[in-house]
Parts: structure tokens; C-alpha cells; sequence
């Protein structure tokens, strides 16, 4: 995951700041911790599957 980081660092000072490519990557290194929070705690899972299940009885 540490690669993906350094990617989007690269990415993001290669670009033009306003650009879309400079915001994916900032939105991507701001958000960093909880994209790679699943890596500390195994017992987390990869999925939405419990939110979107529960949303399907008020949709």
C-alpha cells in the first residue's frame, strides 16, 4: 500500500493543482488512514455489505 501512496504523491506534484488528477490524489492521501485502516484490524471486513443491507427495508 505504501507504493499506491508514493504513486499518488508523485501523481499529485506532477500535476497542475487545480487539475482533476491533483484532486484524486489529494482526496486519496486525505482520506489515506481509512483506506488502509482494514490492514490494522483484520477483523474489519472490505465491505459495505451490512450498510446496504440494512438500508433495503427504509429504500
Amino acid at each position: 500500500m505504501s507504493r499506491s501512496k508514493l504513486k499518488s504523491r508523485a501523481a499529485r506534484s506532477d500535476a497542475l493543482p487545480k487539475s482533476v488528477l491533483a484532486k484524486a490524489c489529494n482526496y486519496t492521501l486525505t482520506l489515506w488512514v481509512r483506506l488502509t485502516r482494514f490492514l490494522e484490524y483484520p477483523e474489519l471486513e472490505l465491505s459495505n455489505n451490512l450498510a446496504e443491507n440494512a438500508m433495503r427495508p427504509v429504500a
